[in-house]
């Protein structure tokens, strides 16, 4: 489900996302996500995660990724911003 945003700093854009959750044999849930930001300067986001569990909630995994390129002015005096890109 998209879920749009506005902001003074990286403008306005839509951030999609999914995910999915399972379970196995009765094991703890377990599951993957994605999502993703676009802003209307250029900004791009994505990331990731999915969490495991095996061997009857004796061992679990854990992955995160993420990356991207924030285009943000950064305000260092009254009416002077820093844009970094």
């Amino acid at each position: 489900m998209p879920i749009p945003f506005s902001n003074d700093k990286i403008w306005s854009g839509v951030i999609p996302g999914a995910g999915y959750l399972f379970n196995y044999h009765g094991w703890r849930p377990s599951g993957f996500k994605i999502a993703y930001v676009a802003t209307n300067n250029s900004t791009q986001l994505f990331g990731g995660a999915a969490n495991f569990a095996f061997d009857n909630n004796r061992w679990t995994l854990g992955v995160t990724f993420a990356g991207g390129n924030v285009n943000y002015d950064l305000p260092i005096a009254a009416g002077v911003d820093l844009p970094l890109r």
